[in-house]
């Protein structure tokens, strides 16, 4: 009788491990499966944290100086029939889109350009979130390169195009030039912003338009050859009501505006024309 019970005894110890093994083994193909999906879906599984995390961000309203903010105002009401919009970087942090609806509370923000690259390597860390979440909220995208002038341009161009894939409705590329050369002349410098803007003409089939800042623009560009492209100009001089280039696209007249759902200064952006204008900018 004891031998009898001894035997069954085991037989229940031997089917408990036995259940016990496939829930190892669940368990373990859980896990390379949610590690083989990270991998391999590396940007996905970055971006749904960082609207997660969004969600839990305490975004504070930024004030700009009294001259600053009568600046913004002046320019907001001249241009009251055009249209405006912002740019952003990671320098931005994680922006909460879906709060990204105003600029200085009461202006609607039609579109957004984002920095997609720097250099030959570089990559914004938030672009694709950037760039997905502006279309989620039907705001017209935007993606920059930021140009490093010591870097090879060929590079710099494969950099921006393996990073930015357009589609019909975006804007076209942009090419952001505000640094002097320190390892080559300035004949170089144009000769390579020239490369980098006929490579991605080439590869995209639209003309990019070129950010630089006034000064910049006078000192390094003007009447060198790049008559045929837009600019978008910066300058924040508070007495101006317009940038001191002529032929102007975009004007980012300052540094310092406010957005909900962005917890640091942006850049405002206001836009020579109306909407319908606007769509001569963007990809067909």
């Amino acid at each position: 009788m004891t031998k009898l019970k001894k035997k069954k005894n085991a037989f229940k110890r031997k089917s408990n491990r036995t259940n016990i093994f496939p829930w190892k083994y669940l368990f373990i193909a859980f896990f390379i499966a949610g590690f083989t999906f990270s991998v391999y879906y590396k940007e996905e599984v970055k971006i749904v944290y960082y609207k997660i995390k969004a969600t839990y961000i305490n975004y504070k309203k930024r004030y700009a100086s009294k001259t600053e903010q009568s600046k913004k105002d002046k320019i907001i009401k001249h241009y009251e029939d055009n249209i405006f919009g912002i740019d952003v970087s990671h320098y931005q942090g994680i922006i909460n889109w879906k709060q990204v609806q105003f600029l200085e509370d009461s202006i609607p923000i039609y579109f957004a350009i984002m920095r997609a690259t720097a250099g030959d390597t570089k990559n914004d860390k938030y672009f694709k979130y950037n760039w997905r979440e502006a279309k989620n909220r039907n705001i017209k995208r935007g993606a920059y390169h930021y140009y490093r002038p010591n870097e090879n341009s060929t590079k710099q161009a494969e950099n921006f195009i393996d990073r930015v894939k357009l589609e019909k409705g975006d804007i076209v590329p942009i090419l952001d030039i505000e640094e002097e050369p320190v390892i080559q002349s300035i004949a170089s410098l144009r000769k390579g912003i020239k490369n980098w803007l006929q490579i991605v003409e080439k590869e995209y089939g639209v003309k990019p338009i070129i950010y630089t800042g006034d000064s910049f623009y006078k000192d390094y560009l003007k009447g060198k050859g790049f008559e045929d492209y837009s600019f978008w100009i910066a300058n924040y001089n508070k007495n101006r009501l317009k940038p001191k280039m002529n032929k102007w696209l975009i004007w980012q007249f300052s540094d310092q505006g406010k957005v909900a759902g962005i917890n640091t200064f942006v850049d405002l952006n206001v836009f020579d024309g109306n909407a319908k204008h606007f769509e001569f900018l963007l990809v067909k």
